[in-house]
């Protein structure tokens, strides 16, 4: 049985891995010319080539081809290459991932960035000038803005939502780490407003608000989202929504054809989050090896924030009833949905967090120990 699995981001590369060496002939596609690496760590390499590089997996396995897939035919179980070759699979795993939304990169203007791969990484390494602003504050936004900022340039986090990490944090969080942010050198940030135009000649020179403010802007990096990359499923008759849909082992539309990841929608859901890429990668493997198990959504991690020694950690709902306190630069927040604990959120020391990782989804009768500080 021959398998092609088209993507190499966490879930591509796990699951190519899996059935590779269980003896299953595997065909990897990938359109990047590097080998595998992890996208969440490319803002922390941000200003430094070397480390961009180590991103990278030195090794290629011998199934990995880097090519683009620009087409599928599922009649006749082929995909199409962009060099017009064609491939033959009974298996086919879409682990496409998703694209950056890219506000303003049809202005012409150069210097407009959005930071999704390695590439983007080294050219926005190579082509920074001061004054950057970064739209859009959420996790990926706010640590490439610091990173940015740590390579000594002057930055400005335009967020269009009412408050920073809007996702994860409450109110109360997402201020204490505005402040924080703030209180560094050349580092700015706006809430509550969206950006309405770039201009400038020939490099992008201005960025105007909404509200009327124009900023200096030599660099911007458009870090507003994502959507899930479905075009080639969508184009080869594969049943699609906002992502592609899939059944408990994983399935599309069409039985041959599998989906994983950030390009995959189950329930109604595609939360983008590597757990589920990895979980989902499993499922496949093990359903093409004859060891079916439905898909169930991992427990999600705990999300870390951390900015000059302040650190924001955040998992769960933010639904039910808030129970929150603040002391100085300790603040906790926890969240309880019909006498479970639906989400936490704790900013500052962190001791609560193996009580957090311990009662979230469990029931609670006594939340009198939850604010003991």
């Amino acid at each position: 049985m021959k398998i092609i699995v088209i993507g190499n981001g966490p879930g591509g590369n796990s699951v190519a891995s899996k059935l590779a060496k269980n003896g299953y002939e595997v065909e990897q596609y990938s359109d990047e010319a590097v080998n595998f690496y992890s996208r969440i760590k490319l803002p922390s390499a941000l200003g430094d080539l070397k480390k961009l590089d180590a991103l990278c997996a030195k090794d290629s396995p011998s199934y990995l081809v880097h090519a683009s897939v620009v087409g599928i035919h599922r009649e006749t179980k082929k995909v199409l290459l962009s060099s017009g070759d064609v491939s033959s699979y009974d298996k086919l795993v879409l682990a496409t991932g998703s694209n950056p939304r890219k506000f303003y990169t049809d202005s012409g203007l150069k210097n407009i960035f959005s930071l999704r791969t390695y590439h983007d990484g080294v050219q926005l390494t190579k082509r920074v000038t001061d004054p950057v602003v970064v739209l859009g504050g959420g996790l990926l936004g706010l640590e490439a803005a610091l990173a940015i900022n740590d390579m000594g340039h002057k930055v400005t986090v335009v967020e269009g939502g009412e408050c920073l990490l809007g996702r994860q944090l409450d109110a109360e969080a997402a201020a204490m780490i505005e402040k924080k942010c703030k209180e560094r050198d050349n580092f700015d940030v706006i809430c509550g407003v969206l950006a309405s135009q770039v201009d400038g000649d020939d490099t992008i020179e201005t960025l105007t608000l909404q509200d009327g403010r124009v900023l200096d802007c030599k660099t911007l990096l458009i870090a507003a989202g994502v959507i899930p990359s479905i075009s080639l499923a969508k184009n080869c008759g594969v049943k699609v929504e906002r992502a592609i849909e899939i059944d408990s082992r994983c399935k599309t539309s069409d039985e041959n054809i599998y989906a994983i990841g950030d390009c995959a929608q189950f329930k109604g859901k595609c939360p983008g989050l590597m757990p589920i890429a990895l979980t989902q990668a499993t499922v496949v493997a093990n359903d093409i090896m004859g060891e079916g198990t439905d898909y169930v959504e991992p427990k999600q991690m705990p999300t870390r924030f951390t900015v000059d020694g302040m650190s924001a950690i955040c998992f769960g709902e933010k639904k039910g009833e808030k129970l929150s306190k603040r002391v100085g630069d300790l603040y906790e927040a926890w969240y309880i949905d019909n006498n479970k604990v639906a989400g936490v959120i704790l900013v500052g020391p962190t001791s609560h967090l193996p009580l957090a990782k311990k009662l979230l989804g469990k029931e609670i009768e006594d939340t009198s120990s939850l604010l003991d500080f």
